[in-house]
């Protein structure tokens, strides 16, 4: 059935090396430092290893990573990639198709190579090292703001489907580890099952949850074990809940859900970004434009289970704001639309422990 989550203290806290292979923003290419010899035994480790960005001006940019010992080496020219699990490979799109490139700095392959049709937002299948997820749309086609068909292609380029007939409002998710891609259609959200090549509706009803009437749902993000499924659900809730819209944490295997945040948006327009899940599945960040400007927010898990309420990590964010990542200790990389484009990184662990804590820029 539906439930709120009781308020109860958060006091896990697991501190370990960074892991974030799709972080990216822009920083200022004179502030990079040469890559530390890897002869040099007394350099110390830093607490952004692995971190990726992009840095530049308009006229030249590339992605660059931050080594084991704080220094950055360049991955590639092309920026916005999204780079695979193992790191060893990213996607991009360009002249609407979508490119596969090795790290670093590989000769890039057209995957999609179609003339007469969009690809874009390309998605790496977690626990898959050939598959790509995209929406995708024929030239000319009047698809209006949506995120596309959804379509798949395998990393050699050979087998390219569209799997839906119809456009979804918000861009898709794969299931780690799992066979099912879900997705929106009109007001509805649907599993695509790979291993039976068919679609059916998920039905939020045999989890507890009821929408009388305006239902919209969206914006779907799986859990890092494929159990749990985020949405964004709004319409008239009954029970009735403080507001329109919620997130909603769908439990597949014990089939219950969740709600948190309810609010009324204030604002017209656009689906919201999707929740972010950290490495271990004991976090998740999301965006909300209750107060009219995106505020950043994060919520805890014990055994699967919400602990909580959502703390209010940075209120006032403006609409130039995309969540990152969350490492494995749990920090929000957060990057901002100013001047410079810039990635900051804020200590959920300190702020879940009532400890005063303000945003760190990275870069």
């Amino acid at each position: 059935g539906v439930s709120e989550p009781a308020p109860t203290a958060h006091s896990e806290k697991e501190v370990q090396a960074i892991d974030l292979p799709e972080v990216t923003g822009t920083g200022e290419q004179n502030s990079l430092q040469p890559l530390p010899s890897e002869a040099d035994a007394a350099c110390q480790e830093s607490p952004f290893s692995g971190l990726v960005f992009s840095s530049g001006n308009q006229n030249k940019e590339a992605l660059w990573q931050v080594g084991s010992c704080g220094g950055h080496f360049q991955l590639s020219t092309h920026t916005n990639l999204r780079i695979s699990p193992v790191g060893d490979r990213a996607l991009y799109t360009q002249n609407d198709d979508i490119w596969l490139v090795d790290l670093p700095n590989g000769e890039p392959q057209n995957l999609t190579n179609t003339p007469d049709r969009i690809e874009v937002d390309p998605q790496w299948w977690p626990g898959s090292d050939d598959l790509v997820v995209f929406g995708s749309w024929v030239l000319g086609e009047d698809t209006g703001p949506t995120a596309g068909h959804l379509s798949m292609v395998t990393t050699d380029g050979r087998d390219y489907r569209v799997l839906v007939d119809q456009p979804s409002n918000t861009p898709p998710a794969a299931q780690p580890g799992g066979s099912i891609i879900a997705y929106d259609l009109g007001d509805s959200a649907w599993f695509y099952h790979l291993d039976k090549d068919e679609s059916e509706l998920f039905d939020v009803s045999l989890y507890g949850l009821n929408i009388q009437k305006g239902m919209k749902i969206g914006s779907p993000s799986w859990s890092p074990d494929g159990n749990k499924l985020a949405l964004w659900v709004g319409g008239v809730f009954s029970p009735p809940i403080n507001g329109t819209t919620s997130l909603a944490i769908f439990n597949l295997e014990a089939k219950f859900v969740q709600l948190l945040h309810p609010y009324t948006p204030i604002g017209t327009g656009g689906g919201l970004p999707k929740p972010i899940w950290s490495p271990d599945g004991k976090q998740i960040a999301f965006l909300s434009n209750r107060l009219n400007s995106n505020d950043l927010y994060s919520i805890g898990f014990i055994e699967g289970k919400i602990v909580g309420n959502p703390i209010n990590l940075k209120s006032g964010l403006g609409d130039n704001i995309g969540i990152r990542g969350v490492d494995k200790s749990g920090a929000i990389y957060f990057n901002v639309l100013n001047e410079r484009h810039a990635i900051f990184t804020l200590n959920i662990q300190d702020l879940f422990n009532n400890i005063e804590s303000d945003p760190v820029m990275v870069t």
